[in-house]
């Protein structure tokens, strides 16, 4: 999305990090940007899901969807960890 600038990627990734750490599938968190001058006001729902548990590794689904103005995305990436690593971003659905 062109409304989205490095400084919003940052925040809404330090958003999916929390999901991903803080809820349970289901669970919708909201990550909002101010509208600010010219520039409209951006949101995001964030649901995790689809949480899996294979030879010591977690992997989970986030449901994304962000709305800048009139534009809607939606997106289904895959995060993976084990006990001792970070998420790390496998792909999306």
């Amino acid at each position: 999305m062109s409304q989205l600038d490095r400084n919003d990627i940052a925040a809404l990734n330090s958003t999916v990090d929390v999901v991903l750490n803080t809820r349970d599938d289901g669970q919708t968190a909201r990550w909002t940007r101010p509208a600010a001058g010219n520039h409209a006001e951006v949101n995001a729902t964030l649901t995790p899901e689809g949480t899996t548990i294979k030879q010591q590794r977690t992997c989970r689904f986030i449901a994304v969807t962000v709305h800048a103005g009139v534009q809607t995305v939606k997106l289904r990436p895959q995060y993976c960890r084990t006990a001792t690593t970070s998420w790390e971003l496998q792909g999306a659905q």
